[in-house]
């Protein structure tokens, strides 16, 4: 009744998600798209993501977790990953296409999660026991879909989550690339950023979305070039 008639969707555990890209957004609305998803090229066939396939003329996602080793392992001729677009839960939808997914009710289908559970033994000691979590995921709607669209993204610029406590996929590793992007865009801007032997900026680099929401922004912003005696962190004067 407002007259919304797309939905822009994504997880939380994500902070470098570009929030409403006007070329992901134009790229489904440009392909007359119900449901659309963006992708990024898979580190490895061991990466914990889903990828993005056509089924029996279908285009889908299979979680990792269901994705039969064969099929995780497969290459193509070039060495590449047969089955390298990994979902990073980033979507449109289109108001009328999530209305008519839910006319009959809910309809996605549950996930069996493995998982260790904390608990309490009979004695009082704290265990773990083998358990089962039962999971829907937003994607798994896009088999439903009458028409898709796909859009592959640099992982650098668009995906650092944040999923485990420590190494991978860490608050840290999220952290990291967050402070290596932000040293890109001052780069791109002409400042001359020092660096590690990794590659990384010698102190965090944060740059806050009310000073620049990208590159282009920033460089017409001229930033003036920091210590790097300190943390960097670039945000809109208090007025």
């Amino acid at each position: 009744r407002s007259g919304v008639e797309e939905i822009f969707y994504f997880q939380v555990d994500n902070p470098l998600v570009e929030m409403c890209d006007p070329i992901f957004v134009g790229g489904h609305r440009e392909a007359g798209a119900e449901f659309s998803s963006k992708v990024v090229a898979k580190t490895g066939p061991d990466e914990k993501v889903g990828v993005l396939v056509s089924q029996g003329g279908v285009v889908t996602v299979v979680e990792y977790s269901d994705l039969p080793a064969a099929l995780r392992e497969a290459r193509n001729a070039d060495g590449s990953l047969r089955y390298s677009a990994g979902n990073i839960a980033v979507h449109m939808l289109r108001t009328d296409f999530v209305r008519r997914l839910n006319e009959r009710g809910f309809s996605l289908p549950y996930h069996v999660a493995r998982k260790k559970l904390p608990c309490v033994a009979a004695d009082g000691r704290q265990i773990e026991i083998p358990g089962m979590k039962f999971e829907t995921f937003v994607f798994d709607a896009l088999a439903s879909a009458k028409s898709a669209f796909c859009l592959e993204v640099e992982r650098e610029a668009e995906f650092a989550p944040i999923k485990n406590a420590s190494g991978v996929d860490s608050a840290d590793s999220s952290a990291d690339l967050q402070s290596r992007l932000c040293a890109k865009w001052l780069e791109q801007a002409g400042v001359k950023v020092p660096r590690t032997a990794t590659g990384a900026p010698i102190q965090p680099i944060e740059i806050s979305p009310l000073y620049a929401d990208g590159p282009e922004e920033l460089a017409r912003r001229k930033p003036s070039a920091p210590s790097f005696k300190e943390p960097v962190y670039l945000d809109e004067p208090h007025r």
